[in-house]
């Protein structure tokens, strides 16, 4: 790849999507990829520092976050804020639009990847000549749960909260990625209704994945390989799975020979540097995808869930102790133990991931000959 390449990354206001973007953009600059990742002034300062060998091909590009009302004036990301004034940052970030096209139009970049928040991204990239991609921090089971970019935009195949509660009829595999009770009736009124912002993160989702060029998301083949397979049905595009490896501090933490185990909310990013190192794992789902994380790493073999009350949501000391002594130290739990072992193999294998990451960067060089030759055509 030549070292003119040029990558911009504009993640959504949130650190765990802004750390993801931060790993995505390190290994690309690693490649010699000259790497802008965009964001506000406070956003940036609070990231872990760069490598210094990195330093060169690796920029940040600070922009202002409009005032909106409603929003606390400081606030720049979600960690600034209470739930309930989300709409209203995602106001403000839409509130970067202009500025963001007039960044790409003077920097005329190769490609520009975005989150799912950006859904105006695609649009002023194509404007300008420029490939863009959806870079998801979600698994691939929790977006192919979504569905295609139509359901996701109308719900049409699931009008009622129960319908979350089952595998779609898109699933073509057995499977028990499915949302519970409660967490069923939350996504499924962020998925459908429009918030402050005048859209549903379903609506905002299915606009970035239609008008991207294509989708990468952090995962592989040898984990989610039916999964992966099946979004590419559902988006009608290339869908590029590449892994990066999580936030220094926590895998430091998670590499102590004195751990044998995690207990979490199961979220994506944290899955992925427990089992980077083998852990079982022992999942307790608080919000959003995390219950569907849980039922895939169930399914996988490789991962505990503790079990809840009736109502769906309260838990006991109890379930906890039960639940970690099962994983930690049970006879029946030793072919989770042994199975979290074996996924080492996968995620922290880093032959396999360059792997990965070569063929991200070959479809990119594809991608970008093709743009050149439509507009030299044009």
């Amino acid at each position: 790849m030549a070292e003119s390449s040029h990558i911009v990354l504009l993640p959504w206001l949130a650190f765990g999507h802004m750390l993801p973007f931060l790993e995505l953009g390190k290994r690309l600059a690693a490649r010699g990829i000259h790497v802008s990742f965009i964001s506000t002034h406070k956003n940036i300062k609070r990231l872990p520092p760069l490598p210094p060998d990195l330093e060169s091909h690796f920029g940040f590009v600070e922009i202002p976050l409009p005032q909106v009302e409603g929003l606390q004036g400081s606030s720049e990301a979600t960690i600034d804020i209470p739930v309930e004034q989300v709409p209203f940052l995602k106001m403000a970030y839409d509130g970067l639009k202009p500025r963001v096209e007039k960044l790409l139009e003077e920097m005329q970049p190769d490609l520009v990847i975005c989150d799912f928040v950006s859904f105006w991204v695609p649009e002023i990239a194509a404007k300008h000549g420029v490939l863009s991609a959806y870079f998801s921090v979600f698994s691939a089971a929790t977006l192919a749960f979504g569905g295609p970019p139509e359901e996701l935009r109308t719900g049409s195949q699931r009008r009622q909260p129960e319908d979350l509660m089952v595998s779609p009829e898109w699933f073509t595999f057995p499977s028990s990625v499915a949302h519970r009770g409660d967490r069923a009736r939350k996504i499924h009124a962020s998925l459908n209704a429009p918030d402050e912002s005048g859209m549903s993160s379903g609506q905002r989702m299915a606009e970035t994945i239609e008008g991207c060029d294509f989708v990468t998301l952090r995962s592989c083949k040898e984990f989610e390989g039916e999964y992966i397979t099946l979004l590419e049905k559902l988006y009608k595009k290339p869908v590029l799975p590449i892994v990066c490896s999580g936030w220094a501090p926590q895998l430091e933490i998670l590499a102590h020979p004195a751990i044998g185990g995690s207990l979490f909310h199961a979220g994506w990013g944290s899955i992925l540097e427990s089992l980077y190192h083998g852990h079982a794992l022992l999942l307790l789902p608080m919000i959003a995808d995390q219950g569907l994380n849980a039922r895939l790493l169930v399914d996988a073999g490789v991962a505990f869930e503790v079990e809840r009350g009736a109502d769906g949501v309260s838990f006991s000391r109890h379930e906890i102790a039960k639940s970690m002594k099962h994983v930690m130290v049970d006879p029946a739990g030793e072919l989770l133990r042994q199975k979290a072992q074996q996924m080492k193999a996968i995620v922290a294998n880093q032959e396999l991931h360059e792997g990965y990451t070569s063929q991200f960067l070959q479809h990119f060089k594809e991608s970008t000959k093709k743009k050149h030759l439509f507009i030299e055509r044009c």
